[in-house]
């Protein structure tokens, strides 16, 4: 009747067995399993909970080495009491007791099985794997002994892995926890079983297994949508792919929406990575809000750390929507929080530079180069603010400063920007000192083909390389290798279109170096560049396209007005102009010599304005 389901008909021939002989073991321990089991279903009931005792007591009492008796009641006080009132030694003295008092296999693999999960409880891993294995011995299809020896293994794969030799062997452990769990996924009673496939899904998480955790994953929400740690799992699986596409992106914050529907509350990293992925894929409105509602819904239980973590991407997201004002008073609260911390600095300098506040800028950043956490970023910021104003001594040596006490030091960045600063230092020397341009060129060379040896995938220090070639004059080997490097990653270095834009200045051919300043000012979208749009507005005054040339120009002072090169290049374009209409016979009119004249009169304003300037305001704009 029991195996049946019919509970209360087994009970009844089991009271009436009793009736019949009081001393029928059997009849005992089964009112007391079936008692047992009623109690848990009601939250453990004291008074349930007391009779089955007492039925067990009674079976001891009959037949002290019965085993079925003793591997209850060691079960019994395994459950009855929490971690720290456990009595493991009489646990164990129960469960050896049984093991020895029986000759039947499931029953002798019940109690190895006790032992095991005793010792697993008290940390002694070795003698669990030990019991567990015996169990299996005894009993090959006893899940539950199958399912502790898996974790187990997964335990004797924990050890640090300081050779290859110990990462074999914790490799091996994986791999057969991992055949243990498959077996068990396999057996018909517990196919697709949640625990079982979570286990297995964490260890091929583990192993690097992303495509067979993932179908896990998918086959418990499958089977429960509302399961919350899977769908997280999820998530985590798919965020940790390198690369990730939109579709990819769209299913990782689908998996995070599902996660944070069953969790009150929710943890705050949901809140950053939901709001990360949000800002990635272009909904910069949904990232604000994801993070604004982290800092709101909880602001009673979020840590410290998890409050930095969600004010400074705030910040982050309202910088790119141009809310500079309150992003600033954030980083600055951050540093008030935190003084030793680099981010909210380097942050407060990189939106000063952005407005033209150069003096300012260097300050934070000279100010984030004494803090704890990564001042050589500071050095870095610092040294491309001074290459930028066009102070290469200065420059030069804020980037040394990464490599001050550990010269090996392997940076490739600040590297290459000392490779930079080599060939931007003699680009103007190659007529007037060839002997001097030929040196810092070969240096450069020298120094990006050494980076290329470290990492031959740094299209950087490709990059460079073309560089040099096109200032030596070998415009077509530099061509080439521009070329290559645009193929791969549809191009991910925008410095790559604008060389062969260069490139095809030099060569003369400005409506194909006008189109590539557009191509890469559209595809890295970089509208706002002020380099690239003074690239293009010199390519489009050599091909004769002044108007256009003269639009680019003024579009870039709004951008910064502090920028005093292009005033100088604007008047400079108007001179142009203005000659090219007096050459010119079909242009020569009234209205475009009035038009030229008025041109020159800008012009020369704007030149007496440039030379009245003190050098000390062209140096804090940046330099003319």
């Amino acid at each position: 009747y029991y195996e049946l389901g019919n509970e209360s008909r087994a009970v009844e021939c089991f009271e009436r067995a009793l009736q019949l002989d009081a001393t029928d073991v059997s009849a005992h321990v089964a009112l007391a399993v079936i008692e047992l089991g009623r109690a848990q279903e009601h939250d453990f009931d004291l008074k349930l909970s007391q009779r089955a005792m007492q039925r067990l007591r009674r079976a001891y009492e009959l037949q002290p080495t019965n085993a079925m008796v003793l591997n209850h009641m060691a079960n019994h006080f395994f459950f009855r009491k929490g971690e720290e009132e456990r009595d493991y030694s009489r646990i164990e003295s129960l469960a050896r007791k049984a093991y020895k008092s029986t000759h039947l296999d499931p029953i002798k693999a019940e109690s190895a099985y006790i032992l095991g999960r005793n010792f697993h409880e008290t940390k002694d891993h070795a003698s669990a794997l030990q019991f567990y294995e015996r169990a299996l011995e005894h009993w090959s299809g006893f899940t539950l002994a199958q399912y502790g020896r898996a974790q187990m293994l997964l335990a004797k794969s924990d050890i640090p892995e300081r050779d290859r030799k110990i990462k074999s062997k914790n490799d091996e452990a994986r791999k057969q926890a991992l055949g243990v769990l498959d077996r068990i996924l396999r057996e018909p009673a517990h196919k697709n079983d949640r625990d079982t496939s979570l286990f297995a899904a964490w260890l091929h998480i583990r192993m690097n297994h992303r495509a067979q955790a993932m179908t896990l994953l998918k086959q418990v929400t499958q089977d429960d949508p509302n399961d919350t740690e899977a769908w997280l799992e999820q998530a985590h699986v798919m965020q940790k792919e390198a690369n990730l596409n939109k579709k990819q992106k769209r299913e990782t914050l689908r998996a995070y929406t599902k996660a944070a529907a069953g969790l009150r509350p929710v943890p705050p990293f949901i809140y950053t990575n939901v709001g990360e992925l949000k800002f990635s894929l272009g909904d910069v409105r949904g990232a604000l809000e994801t993070f604004r509602a982290g800092l709101e819904n909880e602001k009673d239980s979020i840590s410290p750390e998890d409050l930095v973590t969600l004010k400074f991407d705030l910040a982050r997201v309202l910088e790119e929507i141009g809310g500079f004002d309150e992003a600033e008073t954030i980083y600055k609260e951050l540093h008030e929080q935190l003084p030793l911390y680099s981010e909210p600095l380097l942050r407060l300098g990189i939106i000063a530079e952005q407005h033209g506040r150069l003096t300012q800028a260097e300050e934070y950043f000279t100010k984030a180069t004494t803090t704890k956490t990564s001042p050589e970023d500071g050095w870095v910021l610092l040294g491309l603010l001074l290459q930028r104003k066009g102070d290469l001594k200065q420059a030069k040596e804020r980037f040394s400063m990464v490599f001050k006490g550990d010269k090996k030091r392997v940076d490739q960045y600040c590297r290459l920007s000392l490779a930079n600063i080599a060939l931007d230092s003699v680009r103007m020397l190659k007529k007037s000192r060839p002997d001097e341009f030929k040196a810092g060129a070969d240096y450069a060379k020298k120094s990006y083909t050494k980076i290329l040896e470290r990492n031959n995938n740094n299209i950087f220090a490709a990059n460079g390389i073309g560089n040099v070639l096109a200032m030596q004059g070998h415009h077509a080997e530099a061509k080439q290798i521009f070329e290559r490097l645009r193929e791969p990653d549809d191009a991910a270095n925008p410095s790559v279109w604008i060389n062969l834009g260069h490139v095809a200045m030099e060569g003369g051919q400005f409506d194909t170096a006008v189109s590539l300043y557009q191509q890469c000012m559209k595809r890295f979208k970089l509208e706002k560049d002020v380099e690239l749009m003074l690239y293009l507005a010199n390519a489009l005054c050599c091909s004769g396209k002044f108007v256009e040339s003269r639009s680019v120009l003024l579009r870039a002072i709004r951008v910064d007005p502090s920028d005093l090169r292009l005033r100088h290049n604007l008047a400079q374009l108007q001179l142009q102009y203005g000659v090219h209409v007096c050459e010119n016979p079909e242009k020569r009119g009234l209205d475009g010599v009035m038009q030229a004249v008025a041109g020159f009169n800008d012009a020369k304003a704007t030149f007496e304005w440039l030379a009245a300037t003190r050098p000390s305001q062209r140096a804090a704009a940046g330099g003319a």
